[in-house]
């Protein structure tokens, strides 16, 4: 899960393919003091595709100098910039910690 940021959405599920990434915008109702994987939906009818020959570049920094657990990623398309921040485990996901490790160890520069 990442949340997203300047976006009409709260988070999004990501899921790499072979053809590129597949976004699942996540909301979550009422007033958002702190996003919780758990009190969010998804809304499929919103997702979106990013075509894997449109990517021209993904980054992948630590969201701050003392921070490991959360990162920055910068996912460019074009004149398309989705930024996001993806945290390092989501506790209620159980397959999300390995998945996402596997994502930044391909990505982190």
């Amino acid at each position: 899960m990442v949340s997203g940021m300047e976006y009409p959405y709260e988070g999004l599920l990501v899921n790499e393919t072979e053809n590129g990434f597949h976004m699942v915008p996540l909301n979550q109702k009422g007033l958002v003091l702190a996003q919780k994987i758990e009190k969010m939906t998804a809304d499929p009818d919103k997702a979106f595709f990013i075509p894997k020959e449109t990517i021209d570049s993904v980054t992948i920094k630590n969201l701050a100098l003392l921070n490991s657990k959360d990162k920055r990623i910068s996912i460019k398309a074009g004149d398309k910039n989705y930024l996001l921040i993806g945290r390092k485990t989501e506790s209620t996901i159980a397959y999300h910690a390995d998945n996402f490790a596997k994502f930044v160890e391909k990505y982190s520069k």
